[in-house]
């Protein structure tokens, strides 16, 4: 199986809608991005792809000079591949920042920690019904 790690282009849009569909309905805290959201933040997303098909991707945001990983999503039959560490590798040598933050629950730590990222803070929330 080949997979091609690649810059995003408009066109992708439709495809990486579909996939944050998949993964909200998985992680359901998952904010689904519209068609139109990716068509303008295609600079900043690499995508993985299998046979013409989009099967994950990595997404930074930028705020004033901060970039931030907002996103990242493989699907689950090709995880364990590497294919998270490259996505995210190709879009910092890429993009070139001097640091990159990132919000994640605890169960995602050791994922990111694999990825170069370093905890700095805790972040906590309380959920009022």
């Amino acid at each position: 199986m080949v997979i091609l790690i690649r810059k995003a282009i408009p066109k992708d849009a439709s495809q990486l809608n579909k996939l944050d569909i998949v993964a909200n309905k998985e992680k359901p805290w998952w904010e689904v991005q519209s068609v139109s959201e990716f068509r303008k933040s295609v600079k900043f997303i690499f995508v993985a792809e299998s046979t013409e098909e989009i099967i994950g991707y990595a997404q930074l945001k930028k705020d004033n000079k901060k970039f931030w990983l907002e996103n990242i999503y493989v699907l689950k039959n090709y995880r364990k591949k590497q294919i998270a560490k490259k996505l995210v590798n190709c879009l910092l040598k890429e993009i070139k920042p001097k640091y990159v933050s990132l919000i994640t629950s605890d169960e995602n730590l050791r994922i990111f920690e694999k990825l170069g990222f370093k905890k700095t803070m805790n972040y906590m929330v309380k959920v009022i019904k």
